[in-house]
C-alpha cells in the first residue's frame, strides 16, 4: 500500500513539473509576437493614434493570443490558454425563408436499395420513371414541370423565438400526420396551429409554374431491379439520354418518353429575412435563369419586401404586409439592418441603377431611397456595416471601387465620399468580407483586414492589411507581417481569427484619441 502511494505521489510530482515545464515554454513565446510593416505606401503619419487588435490563435494546440499593435509606439500581447470570451448564442432570432422545394438539382445514392417515399415531393415522377426502367440500367425522362407542379416548387421554413427552431412546411404536415410522435396532446395542438399558418403563408405566395419548366428524372437500377440512384434536374441536355448498360453513359434517345426541348425554362429563387424589433422583413425572388424575367406574381399580394409583425404567440397572416412594392426588374441585392437595429437597408439593381432603400424598423416606413451607382445587373455589391458607417463595394479585377454612408443621429445616411480600391493584383489588395473592420472618424475612412489568402497552407496566415481613405483618395496602404507566420513548424497552423468561436471577430480597430 506505502509503495502504491509512493508512486502516486512521484506521478503527481511528475505532472506538476511537466505542467510548469509547458507553461514555462509557451510563457517564453507568449510575450515574443512581434507586428512589422513589410511595405507601404503613402504617409504612415495618418495612422497616429490608430489601435488595431489582432485576435490570433493555434489551430492546432488551442492557443490564443491578442495582439494590440498602435504602429510607430507599442505592441502588446496578452496570451491565453482558453478561448476567448463568447457571448451565448441567441435562439430568440425569427427567421422566415422560401426555398426550392427539396428534390431538385439533387441526388440520392446509397449501398443499400432506395425505396420510394410517397411523401417525397418528387414522387410521381421518380415513380413513372422507376416503371420504365430496366434491371441493370440507367433511364432518363423528361417531365413538364406544371403537369405536377401547378405552382413554383417552394418550401417554406420558419423560426419562431420562444417557441421552435426551423420548421419547415412539410416537416410539419409530416409531424401531424404521426401524432404518436409527440410527446403531449399541448405540443400536438402547437403543431397543428403552426401548420395552419404556414398553410396559408403557402397560399399567399402561389406563384404559377412556367408552362416550358421542365425536369429531368434519372433512375438507376442494378441487376436485380433494385433502385440504388436517383437523380433529379431542371437543367435539360441538348442531347436526349437513353437506357443503357449498367455504368455506361446516356446515349442518344429516350425510350417511351416524350421528346426533350433544347431551350426549356430553367428557374431560381431566392428568399432571406431579417428580425428587426416585433418585425420579421422579408422577400421572396422567383425568376427565369435564362433572360431573368420574374415570375407571374399576380395570385400574391405582390412583388417587394414584406414584413410579418411578431405577437405573443404565432404570428397571423392578417399581421403580413407589402411595405415595399418593387418594379418587375429591380433585382434584390441585400437585406440588412442597421448596427441599432432600428433601420432596414434594402438594395435593388436595374439596368439603369442600383439604389438603396432605408426603412423605419418600427413601422416599415419609408424614410429613404439613395442612388449607390451602376456597376450592371451581373455585378453583387459588398455591403458592410460597422457602427454609423455603410460602406458598399464594388469589387471588380481592376477597377473595384466603394461609396461610403455615414449614419447621422437621426438614423438617416448621408454619403461622405467615393473611392477607387486597389486591383487584385495589387499587394494591398483584400477581400473585403466579413474579415474586415472599418473606422470613420469624419474624415478619414480607415479599413482593416486580416490578409487570410492561404489556399495551401503554404502563404501566411497571420497578416494585416491597412488602408486609410479620405475624400482626396487613398492616404496610406500598408501590408504588416506577424512572428507567428515565422515560429517552427507555424506553416498552416496560426490563423488571425477564433475559429470555431466564429461570434468574435478577427481583429478589432479604435482611434485612442478620437
Amino acid at each position: 500500500m506505502k509503495k502504491s502511494l509512493i508512486c502516486m505521489y512521484l506521478l503527481f510530482l511528475l505532472s506538476v513539473g511537466a505542467l510548469t515545464v509547458v507553461h514555462s515554454a509557451v510563457a517564453d513565446t507568449s510575450d515574443d509576437v512581434e507586428i512589422t510593416e513589410i511595405s507601404h505606401q503613402g504617409d504612415p503619419a495618418v495612422l497616429q493614434d490608430l489601435e488595431i487588435t489582432l485576435h490570433s490563435q493555434d489551430d492546432v494546440h488551442s492557443l490564443f493570443w491578442d495582439t494590440t499593435l498602435v504602429p510607430g509606439s507599442s505592441i502588446h500581447t496578452a496570451f491565453s490558454i482558453t478561448p476567448p470570451s463568447v457571448s451565448p448564442r441567441t435562439q430568440d432570432i425569427c427567421d422566415l425563408t422560401f426555398y426550392d422545394i427539396s428534390g431538385i438539382g439533387g441526388g440520392t445514392s446509397g449501398t443499400q436499395p432506395i425505396k420510394l417515399s410517397e411523401t417525397e415531393p418528387l414522387y410521381p415522377l421518380y415513380q413513372a420513371t422507376a416503371d420504365r426502367t430496366h434491371p441493370g440500367t440507367t433511364h432518363t425522362e423528361s417531365f413538364t414541370g406544371a403537369d405536377y407542379f401547378p405552382d413554383y416548387p417552394l418550401s417554406i421554413h420558419l423560426s419562431y423565438p420562444g417557441f421552435f427552431g426551423p420548421q419547415s412546411l412539410e416537416s410539419v404536415e409530416w409531424l401531424v400526420a404521426n401524432p404518436q410522435l409527440s410527446t403531449s396532446e399541448e405540443e400536438l395542438e402547437a403543431s397543428k396551429a403552426l401548420l395552419d399558418f404556414l398553410r396559408k403563408l403557402n397560399d399567399t405566395f402561389r406563384i404559377p409554374t412556367p408552362t416550358d419548366f421542365r425536369v429531368a428524372i434519372s433512375v438507376s437500377k442494378d441487376s436485380d431491379g433494385r433502385i440504388y440512384h436517383l437523380n433529379s434536374t431542371p437543367d435539360i441536355p441538348d442531347t436526349p439520354p437513353k437506357d443503357t448498360p449498367f455504368g455506361v453513359s446516356r446515349g442518344a434517345d429516350v425510350w417511351d418518353s416524350p421528346a426533350v426541348p433544347v431551350n426549356s425554362a430553367c428557374l431560381s429563387s431566392s428568399s432571406y429575412s431579417v428580425q428587426a424589433g416585433d418585425s420579421i422583413y422579408f422577400y421572396l425572388e422567383a425568376r427565369r435563369s435564362d433572360d431573368e424575367t420574374l415570375l407571374d406574381y399576380s395570385k400574391t399580394p405582390g412583388y417587394g419586401l414584406y414584413r410579418l409583425r411578431l405577437t405573443e404567440q404565432l404570428p397571423s397572416i392578417d399581421q403580413l404586409e407589402l411595405v415595399l412594392p418593387l418594379e418587375a426588374d429591380q433585382m434584390i441585392r441585400d437585406l440588412r439592418t442597421d448596427p441599432s437595429g432600428q433601420r432596414v437597408l434594402f438594395n435593388t439593381s436595374t439596368d439603369k441603377e442600383d439604389l438603396l432603400y432605408i426603412l423605419d424598423s418600427a413601422t416599415g416606413e419609408l424614410r429613404q431611397t439613395l442612388y449607390t451607382g451602376h456597376e450592371g445587373r451581373n455585378v453583387y455589391p459588398i455591403y458592410r456595416t460597422d457602427d454609423s458607417v455603410l460602406l458598399i463595394i464594388t469589387e471588380r479585377a481592376q477597377c473595384s471601387s466603394f461609396r461610403l454612408f455615414r449614419q447621422e443621429e437621426n438614423g438617416d445616411y448621408t454619403e461622405q465620399f467615393t473611392g477607387q480600391l486597389p486591383a487584385q493584383d495589387s499587394p494591398y489588395f483584400q477581400g473585403y468580407w466579413d474579415n474586415t473592420r472599418m473606422l470613420f472618424d469624419g474624415q478619414r475612412l480607415f479599413l482593416a483586414s486580416s490578409a487570410n489568402r492561404c489556399r495551401s497552407g503554404e502563404e501566411p496566415q497571420c497578416r494585416l492589411l491597412l488602408q486609410v481613405w479620405d475624400a482626396s483618395g487613398l492616404l496610406y496602404a500598408g501590408l504588416w507581417d506577424s512572428s507567428l507566420n515565422r515560429s517552427p513548424g507555424s506553416s498552416g497552423r496560426y490563423t488571425i481569427g477564433p475559429g470555431p468561436f466564429s461570434e468574435v471577430p478577427s481583429l478589432t480597430i479604435r482611434l485612442r484619441n478620437p
